[in-house]
């Protein structure tokens, strides 16, 4: 019996000025990523689907699985809400209400538009390997693996015996050649011994970010639920769910 506001036509870039862009509520994120390209910025971390709006990212505090970059939200800098009695009002750090409106799945209010801190434009090294779930349980647990790259994400395949665990490898690569990109990188061919899942289309390559953390051959394919544990109870929740 509720209502809901489609923000298709909201797609405005409104400002780009030091490093920061003011856009309309309804731009897609891959939209986004393709003008800030142009102008040689990034956002610092990105959800795995593309094709989500800003305010519907930032509203659901979309993060990147990386524990210190943190989410979507905290790239914001201002943001202009319709409020319940029709006014128009534009939130900064210097409003008692900002931190709640950063997080505000669509309750406080119609967002118009949101002011983002963007970062210089960088690309990032993907690996994918397959491994065992006992292998993959010793790369999780060796902190100096997990401080080596900036994500590591695991699929995990349970009825599947041997290399049942697709794992990307990701890292930021600050010296590049844009000209070059992207950019073909040797593997040592373990992606190659999964038989009933195909490796990720690219073994190995140096990307822009946005290419990279939005090309993720598992999103879309399963229902998902995200909970967070700490490092040291990992390995029991996931033998629970299994």
């Amino acid at each position: 019996d509720d209502i809901i506001m489609r923000t298709y036509y909201l797609k405005k870039i409104l400002k780009l000025e030091n490093n920061s862009v003011t856009v309309e509520s309804g731009m897609l994120l891959h939209e986004l990523n393709a003008y800030l390209r142009k102008h040689d910025l990034a956002i610092h971390v990105l959800p795995a689907i593309p094709w989500q709006t800003i305010a519907g990212a930032l509203a659901t505090s979309s993060h990147g699985s990386t524990t210190d970059r943190g989410s979507m939200s905290s790239m914001i800098e201002d943001i202009a809400m319709v409020l319940s009695d029709g006014s128009v009002k534009t939130y900064n750090k210097q409003n008692p209400e900002f931190k709640a409106l950063l997080t505000n799945l669509g309750c406080l209010g119609v967002v118009y538009s949101v002011t983002l801190k963007c970062v210089p434009a960088f690309t990032i090294e993907h690996i994918t390997k397959m491994l065992s779930l006992y292998e993959f349980k010793k790369v999780m647990n060796d902190k100096s693996i997990r401080e080596k790259y900036t994500y590591i994400q695991g699929y995990i395949y349970p009825k599947i015996k041997g290399k049942n665990v697709k794992v990307y490898y990701r890292k930021i690569v600050n010296d590049f050649d844009k000209k070059k990109l992207p950019l073909s990188i040797k593997t040592d061919g373990s992606e190659k011994k999964s038989i009933k899942y195909k490796p990720y289309k690219d073994k190995g390559r140096v990307d822009w970010s946005d290419n990279i953390l939005t090309n993720n051959q598992e999103a879309g394919y399963y229902t998902e639920g995200e909970y967070a544990v700490s490092v040291d109870d990992w390995i029991d929740a996931v033998d629970d769910i299994i």
